[in-house]
């Protein structure tokens, strides 16, 4: 009896994309690829290689998790591997990928380390190999870290300095300042320094026709990432960001970070991108649970211009210099006001609109009424729906005796075009009801409260959260509250900015 082949796949894996790697992965595939070639008793097929892929996690090791797929689905009977620091550098994922094969009765066969995970049972040594592996892992962390220090002081670059607009590289690979770039990224510090809006820098860069170096338009994240880069002054700081678990997150001090001052020829001064940072961070609000009710307003605020949700804001008023919650459209704040020009509303405008709605309904509760459902046509329509079903009834008796006409048929396929025509109908109405019923029992909850409230003075975002079931902003002096029994209030607002306290007066227009 002929001997049934063992299909065999190799799995090669390098860190990075660096020419160095490239004999790597080739003198991998090369070895791996004989020694299966070469056993009478295997099939080869096929490679499966991640080139730039960290051995730490395996999400982000594509052709790896194909071989498993493929292993967990039969296509694959044994698995070569150069060894187990190419399988996989953290201890507990290999072991556990290793145990899943195994229990599938498939074979990692590790041919550096002589290991054969189906023959070798001692899982005492596979854990040994897989900790050294991460181990390993850690230390080539440290030396890359080392390794990057080094080619700072001697002059070299960790990043691509062609990529960092303002800057290019020379025919020797030096760092230069792009003369015709370098005028606006003066512009940008100079502008931000002087309490222009990135809005209007934005506006300013594009109009003279600057992109960024993936050759788009300007808008307030490309511009803020210059403000705070270290690099225009001339400076350079490695470990800004760190590995937590697969992702890349900033630093905030939980890892070390090296300064290499005076690393390159600056655009700006460092005077200069200090007064900036202080600008910023005089905008930036800290939000918190305590500043006002900000949160009950989320997902409620809606633009009426566009459609768009309104997103919250920290802002500073640029005139009268005071913080403030904003909300402001999603779509004028992504767009830098390309797709939509509606203005931000002040969250205390908000408030100060809801308690007038609240006040005014208080003092004409009679506006408050049930929703009256027409239910004579959704009656009339059922009438009508039950008579043409007895017709199809009987159209689909004479149907199966073979008895009816080509005018009996055309009068078939009208009935049942008038049948499709009135059941949508019937689901519009029925949705309708459902809406209307809802709106009533919301309705009888809101005339409960308003039966023994008093003039609201303090907004209560509880009272609000029954009441109001989104707030349309039509412009900045216009807000139209849509309550949650279906009723609308329009509201005006006057004086919009005066002083920190004096938002602005509210009245109620219907």
């Amino acid at each position: 009896m002929e001997q049934q082949l063992k299909r065999a796949a190799a799995y090669v894996r390098v860190s990075t994309y660096h020419e160095s790697q490239e004999k790597s992965i080739t003198d991998q595939v090369r070895m791996l690829n004989e020694i299966i070639d070469k056993d009478e008793t295997l099939v080869n097929v096929g490679t499966y290689i991640d080139q730039g892929a960290t051995g730490k996690y395996q999400t982000k090791r594509k052709q790896f998790n194909v071989l498993m797929k493929d292993c967990m689905e039969g296509r694959v009977d044994v698995v070569y591997c150069k060894q187990m620091s190419r399988f996989g550098r953290n201890a507990l994922e290999t072991m556990t990928s290793i145990e899943k094969l195994r229990g599938l009765g498939i074979a990692v066969r590790f041919v550096m380390d002589d290991i054969d995970t189906i023959v070798d049972r001692d899982c005492s040594r596979l854990a040994m190999l897989a900790s050294l592996a991460e181990d390993e892992r850690d230390n080539l962390q440290d030396l890359m870290i080392w390794s990057m220090k080094r080619r700072l002081e001697q002059g070299h670059y960790i990043f691509r300095p062609d990529m960092l607009f303002g800057y290019s590289l020379d025919k020797d690979k030096n760092m230069v300042v792009v003369p015709e770039e370098a005028v606006a990224v003066r512009h940008i510090f100079e502008e931000y320094a002087k309490g222009t809006r990135v809005v209007e820098i934005c506006k300013w860069l594009n109009e003279h026709g600057y992109r960024t170096r993936k050759g788009n338009p300007f808008n307030k994240s490309s511009v803020g990432d210059i403000l705070l880069n270290e690099k225009y002054y001339g400076d350079m700081i490695i470990g800004k960001w760190r590995t937590e678990g697969p992702k890349r997150v900033k630093n905030n001090g939980e890892s070390e970070m090296y300064l290499f001052e005076g690393h390159h020829e600056p655009i700006v001064s460092k005077e200069l991108f200090d007064q900036c940072q202080k600008v910023r961070e005089s905008r930036h609000i800290k939000v918190t649970k305590d500043y006002g009710h900000s949160d009950v307003f989320c997902k409620k605020v809606y633009c009426g211009q566009c459609g768009g949700l309104f997103i919250r804001q920290g802002r500073t008023n640029c005139v009268h210099d005071f913080a403030q919650i904003a909300f402001a459209c999603g779509k004028a704040v992504r767009s830098c006001r390309r797709e939509c020009r509606n203005k931000l509303q002040r969250i205390g405008t908000l408030e100060d609109g809801f308690m007038s709605v609240f006040n005014y309904l208080l003092e004409n509760r009679s506006v408050l009424q049930d929703i009256v459902t027409d239910n004579k046509e959704f009656n009339d329509l059922n009438a009508r729906l039950d008579e043409l079903r007895e017709s199809e009834k009987k159209y689909f008796e004479l149907e199966v005796k073979g008895l009816l006409n080509e005018q009996m048929k055309k009068n078939h396929t009208r009935l049942v075009g008038e049948m499709l025509t009135l059941e949508d109908r019937r689901k519009e109405l029925l949705t309708r009801n459902f809406e209307v019923s809802t709106f009533n029992r919301n309705l009888k909850k809101i005339q409960a409260v308003l039966k023994t409230a008093k003039p609201m003075k303090v907004f209560d975002p509880k009272v609000f959260d029954l009441f109001v079931q989104r707030i349309l902003v039509m412009d900045r002096n216009n807000l139209i509250y849509e309550l949650a029994c279906g009723h609308k209030v329009k509201v005006e607002v006057v004086d919009y900015y005066k002083t920190r306290d004096e938002i602005g007066r509210v009245y109620v227009t219907e």
